[in-house]
């Protein structure tokens, strides 16, 4: 590589990235000729793109980078007939091995994710069995929504005809995929986790099964329990903050570059021949959508999914009032799948035409932009299982069955209406039968006068007429009788038929709806840490098998139309019953009263507050016109996710999962809890976990469920030790990290640059204010009295404070000290590039010697800063190796090599203890000691422990101060595995 052309100099922020990118340059540029897409996919950057998706933060460019890498890898495994090339496979492995660490400025976050595709590979090339499940994929069977979501995650034309090889190429695909937690999905997320990296022939039997039978299926205890392929893959960040403060050009003008939103608009079909320059057509229409929304100074507040209806409003020129009223038209359900087909021009066509067009592009552009960062197949998946956390074998238990109103009190409801009915129609019956008994006492009077006369008869003729009149009425007594017996019957039938009705309607109702969980739905987190209550939507099932043709309720319309038609349907199922025979008049009008009752209003305003009741909620006056202040609907309605019920019920377990837990009044407590608990488990089974730190065990949080990863480095150290584990934690790990800050003390030239690094992200205005306050200060503190002083200025000064809150929070400086410590003057930086590159194993000599000399090369004659601390040595170091190897990529974790020496060396923070997997896109769970408190807490951080944040959201369930809900382990790994265990090993755990 020729250095001589690189200018950027080492003391520049950008240094790292600079360097990346002009490395990546150098080898597109030497290999532009080469017709090796295996390599090209093993060693691609995408460092254009990446810096594009990372202006605008819409979406993570390592989950872009993850998705882009396993579709391209799934797609030349399997050929055009659905055949596994396992030439390939060991192609891959081997050059995934030299090309798994990327160097550049965020590139650790890809480290697992290729870690995880090569493990992939090794086991789809070891395993016979794997790649059996993989050929055991067919095609879906008569179910469009499947085959809809296979293309969506090929990102191929939805004309195509979906094919055995592309069924496959999506599971591997999705398989190769990265799987991380979206908003309020962690009780299915945490076992889907295990499934998907531990379990693989599980997860391809699961896709199997989903494609051919569009249900996922669990049988045990006698009972079973199905749930239908989810209908949708979520938000998939659409909803994502997208806050910008910059001038409105210069933000059109970066947004529109975005990947996400350019890869939104392809999905929308709107870009036509006639637009030749796209980039300027999106520059447009971003501005127009978010001037609207500027105000002055303050900047604009959106997210991508409002960002792009507006942008298609403006490009079909109607307004939302159109859309709305087009809605609201009538028309009939329509059962379907996803497809859309989109007319790109609005000219010459009506507002109905354009509402219509601008929809089906709408939903094409939102599935453009989830499907560039995400894998539909393996997010339909993920929530295809989250259904199962809901399942319940009795319908009473059921959000729908509170709403109807079995009871014969319960005001409005379904039971009080046939109660009513059934009194009625008694009371008839009864008037009925007494009329007759009358009428039968009238002729049998008459009938007797009959036989007197007869046998008085003065001739045999007048006896003649008297016996043909006693035959008559005769005749018409015995028809009476039988009317009044037939009617009694009613009666009696009428009498007990409540109890037989609701009995009969209770036991169909779970044929024809269901209760699945709708990623789309949720409510509100207490903070971005908590994980929103999931939602769980109704389905209509029309007596169907077919789950493509079940219909979703997503309002009180359609809610009022399905019960109507499964009442309908109902009577059909009925009269065939023997209990039935002969009630077909009475069951006909018994719908027919239910179905009237049910579409009057009275019904629906009901069922608002039985659901109220039932789930301890206020509800509103006059629901219906204010259902956006109705908590709990009869067709959509928001759960914690029962993770108990997820995990036992998806592997097919009768009991519950054997959980260790309790509260805990502080964060040490809660480590000792889970290091004590560990040692009690058989030494047999927690080697797995030594000899693959990847593995996991289920926890949870009072509001999270996450994964337990025993085997990491620090955590396996507290629970392996034979020592007092308080003790060892105390004495190893906590005592050196309070020594570490307690070393430290911040001279004026350390402290104006921790001001600056606090106030980076602030707006112009805070931003000077705050550096005026603390940009300058004088003498020298230690690090604690340096935090403590900035947060009591600022509490002081309302210049400093949005509302209750500091511009910077307490939090921020913590994580901005954790990086950056210890700090040093900047003439010292190449005397620690040199002890830290003397501590890697995996340069020679003479490449360190290159490296040093590189560093004289590219520096500043004139230093930006007095002092810089970890977070530039550690930039300045990698940058370097690229710089001097010419390479993006290596077989080492050259980050983690680099971390560990500065670790060493005193020149980083001392490790953390990783002990958890949060399951969020970036972050682990550690305990640390605050470089800012001096206090043991818990923090969410990368993997190599760079950068982190404490987890203070969460203080209330690490203080003592709630003692429920609590922590916990699933301790027995053995109960959520897909393959049985032995009864002796499980008895031992």
């Amino acid at each position: 590589m020729q250095q001589s052309s690189f200018d950027t100099p080492i003391d520049s922020p950008e240094f790292l990235k600079a360097v990346f990118s002009f490395a990546a340059r150098e080898r597109r540029n030497k290999k532009r000729l080469d017709p090796d897409n295996i390599s090209r996919i093993a060693e691609e950057e995408w460092d254009d793109l990446s810096s594009q998706a990372d202006a605008t933060d819409l979406q993570d460019s390592f989950a872009i980078r993850n998705v882009l890498k396993a579709k391209r890898i799934a797609n030349l495994l399997v050929d055009e007939k659905g055949a596994l090339n396992t030439d390939l496979i060991k192609k891959f492995i081997e050059l995934l091995k030299r090309h798994c660490y990327f160097l550049g400025e965020g590139r650790h976050f890809d480290h697992k994710r290729n870690e995880h595709i090569l493990k992939c590979l090794i086991k789809l090339d070891e395993s016979k069995e794997i790649r059996n499940a993989v050929m055991h994929i067919t095609k879906p069977s008569m179910h469009k929504i499947a085959d809809e979501i296979i293309k969506r995650t090929l990102g191929i034309p939805l004309n195509t005809q979906v094919t055995d090889a592309h069924a496959r190429r999506a599971a591997l695909s999705s398989w190769f995929t990265y799987l991380r937690q979206a908003v309020g999905s962690c009780f299915a997320t945490a076992p889907a986790l295990i499934v998907h990296e531990e379990q693989p022939q599980q997860f391809f039997n699961d896709l199997s099964e989903l494609f051919a039978t569009g249900k996922l299926k669990r049988t045990f205890g006698g009972k079973e329990y199905t749930v239908p392929l989810c209908f949708s893959s979520g938000k998939g960040g659409l909803n994502k903050p997208l806050v910008v403060y910059k001038d409105i050009d210069e933000a059109a003008r970066e947004i529109a570059a975005s990947p996400s939103i350019l890869s939104a608009i392809e999905g929308s079909q709107i870009l036509t021949p006639e637009v030749k320059d796209t980039r300027a057509f999106l520059t447009n229409l971003v501005k127009k959508a978010i001037e609207v929304d500027a105000k002055g100074g303050f900047g604009i507040s959106t997210t991508a999914e409002i960002l792009l209806r507006k942008m298609l409003l403006i490009h079909f020129n109607i307004t939302e009032e159109d859309v709305k009223e087009y809605q609201n038209r009538p028309k009939a359900m329509v059962h379907g799948g996803l497809m859309i087909q989109v007319s790109a021009s609005g000219k010459g066509k009506g507002k109905g035409e354009l509402c219509s067009s601008f929809l089906a592009a709408f939903e094409g552009a939102k599935w453009g932009f989830k499907t560039l960062a995400e894998n539909a197949l393996l997010r339909i998946w993920e929530y295809t299982l989250a259904s199962f956390a809901e399942t319940k074998a009795e319908f009473s238990k059921w959000n729908l069955y509170s709403s109807l109103g079995f009871q014969s009190n319960e005001d409005g409801g379904i039971g009080e209406c046939l109660s009513h009915y059934l009194q009625r129609k008694l009371e008839v019956l009864n008037r009925e039968v007494e009329n007759y008994q009358i009428e039968y006492e009238g002729i049998y009077a008459g009938i007797k006068m009959l036989e007197s006369r007869i046998r008085h008869a003065s001739s045999e003729d007048e006896a003649k007429w008297i016996r043909m009149e006693y035959q008559a009425r005769s005749n018409e007594m015995n028809t009476i009788v039988e009317l009044r017996d037939r009617t009694h019957g009613r009666a009696r039938r009428c009498a007990g038929m409540f109890d037989l009705l609701i009995s009969s309607y209770i036991d169909i109702f779970p044929n024809y709806f269901q209760e699945v969980y709708d990623p789309e739905i949720g409510g509100i987190a207490a903070s971005i840490y908590d994980d929103t209550p999931a939602g769980f939507r109704l389905l209509f099932k029309h007596g169907r098998s077919n789950s493509s043709l079940w219909t979703q309720i997503h309002n009180h319309t359609e809610f009022v139309e399905c019960l109507a038609a499964f009442f309908i349907a109902a009577e059909r199922e009925l009269v065939s019953e023997p209990d039935f025979k002969g009630a077909e008049q009475d069951l006909s009008e018994i719908t027919s009263s239910i179905v009237q009752h049910i579409r009057g209003e009275h019904f629906i305003e009901t069922a608002f507050f039985r659901m109220a009741r039932a789930h301890g909620v206020r509800c509103p006056e006059k629901p219906l016109e204010h259902l956006d202040l109705v908590e709990k609907k009869p067709w959509v309605y928001t759960s914690g996710g029962n993770f108990i019920t997820m995990t036992s019920v998806y592997f097919s377990r009768d009991e519950k999962p054997t959980t260790v837990r309790r509260w805990v009044e502080n964060p040490m407590e809660l480590l000792v809890f889970l290091a004590d608990n560990l040692k009690k488990i058989p030494y047999k089974l927690m080697e797995e976990y030594i000899n693959d730190p990847s593995k996991s065990f289920l926890m949870f949080s009072p509001t999270h469920a996450f994964l337990l990863k025993p085997g990491l480095a620090n955590f396996r150290k507290a629970w392996d030790s034979n020592e007092f584990t308080f003790t060892w934690i105390r004495d190893q790990i906590l005592t050196g990290q309070e020594r570490f800050v307690d070393n430290i003390l911040l001279n004026q030239d350390a402290m104006a640059f921790l001001a600056r690094r606090f106030a980076e992200n602030l707006s112009a205005h805070h931003r000077h204010l705050f550096l005026m306050r603390f940009g300058d200060i004088k003498g020298s503190m230690s690090v604690r009295d340096f935090r403590r002083h900035i947060l009591f200025t600022m509490e002081k000064d309302r210049g400093l404070m949005i509302g209750d809150r500091e511009v910077v929070s307490a939090g921020k400086m913590d994580s901005v000290l954790y990086e950056e410590l210890p700090l040093f003057p900047v003439y010292k930086l190449k005397e620690r590039v040199g002890h830290v590159l003397a501590a890697l194993p995996f340069l020679q000599e003479i490449e360190k010697q290159k490296i040093l000399s590189l560093f004289d090369t590219h520096s500043s004659s004139v230093a930006r800063e007095a002092a810089v601390g970890a977070k530039r040595l550690f930039e300045v170091v990698c940058g370097l190796i690229i710089l001097a190897t010419g390479k993006t990529s290596f077989e080492h974790n050259v980050q983690k090599y680099v971390r560990e020496a500065m670790e060493r060396e005193g020149y980083a923070f001392p490790a953390p203890i990783l002990f958890a997997d949060t399951n969020w896109s970036r972050d682990m769970f550690a305990f640390i000691v605050n470089p800012g408190t001096g206090k043991p807490e818990l923090w969410r951080m990368d993997d190599l422990g760079l950068a982190g944040e404490p987890m203070s959201y969460w203080n209330m369930w690490l203080n003592g101060s709630r003692r429920e809900p609590d922590w916990g382990v699933f301790i027995n790994p053995i109960e959520y595995r897909a393959t049985p265990a032995s009864d002796k090993l499980r008895r031992r755990v």
